[in-house]
């Protein structure tokens, strides 16, 4: 307990209106701090015989830099600003800088709250993808939070409690699924390079058939020849 006294800086109590939907780090160099996991290894029949190092894929995807956002500050962000906070709420998006926790960039949605928020990546770049109480998707860059994309996405308003939001999900490079019925997945993308392909991605549908009815053992075939 008088550890985490010592390391806890005293008012540090960030703020924001409605119910906190998400929350995420990012790096001092503005990468989304993922969670630990292992390298992929991948051994072919060659590298066994040829005694030749396997090959490792770092399952990570790295952040491009061209969209760092360009702020002006006396404070040196290598040294000052180690870590960033991403908090989303209902009715505001707030950017803080860590440990001092000042407040970077903040996003308002005054008439319109926010029922989900996932940060995930497009294109290589950070956003924050955000699903508005209207039925609509909004994406925000990070960490600047600048509107990239805003489209209708689905006929009516929703709220936090309904069960669409329970049912819906976004993922890497602009994904996502939900459940349009209780017996329909449907599968979308905000990304036009990955819409274009979304033909080729489709899974096959899996329908169980009956298994012919086996033979009897009154009226095998073997069993009636050595009789």
């Amino acid at each position: 307990m008088d550890r985490m006294r010592d390391t806890c800086p005293k008012s540090t109590v960030v703020k924001l209106r409605g119910q906190v939907l998400y929350q995420t780090f990012m790096d001092q160099s503005f990468c989304l701090a993922s969670g630990a996991s292992e390298s992929y290894r991948e051994t072919s029949k060659e590298s066994k015989d040829s005694g030749s190092p396997e090959k490792t894929v770092t399952n990570r995807i790295l952040t491009k830099a061209s969209l760092s956002p360009t702020y002006s500050t006396s404070l040196d962000l290598a040294e000052d600003i180690p870590q960033i906070l991403v908090v989303a709420a209902e009715f505001e998006v707030k950017v803080i800088a860590l440990p001092s926790f000042s407040q970077l960039f903040v996003h308002k949605c005054e008439e319109i709250p926010l029922v989900k928020a996932q940060a995930t990546h497009v294109r290589g770049y950070p956003v924050l993808m955000c699903l508005a109480a209207d039925g609509k998707i909004v994406v925000l860059s990070l960490p600047s939070l600048r509107i990239l994309h805003q489209a209708p996405f689905l006929p009516h308003s929703v709220e936090i409690e309904d069960a669409i939001c329970q049912k819906m999900s976004f993922s890497e490079h602009g994904l996502g699924i939900y459940m349009a019925s209780p017996s329909e997945v449907e599968k979308y993308t905000i990304c036009s390079e990955l819409a274009e392909q979304a033909a080729d991605s489709l899974g096959e549908l899996f329908v169980a058939c009956d298994l012919p009815e086996p033979p009897r053992n009154s009226s095998s075939f073997l069993k009636v020849i050595f009789l």
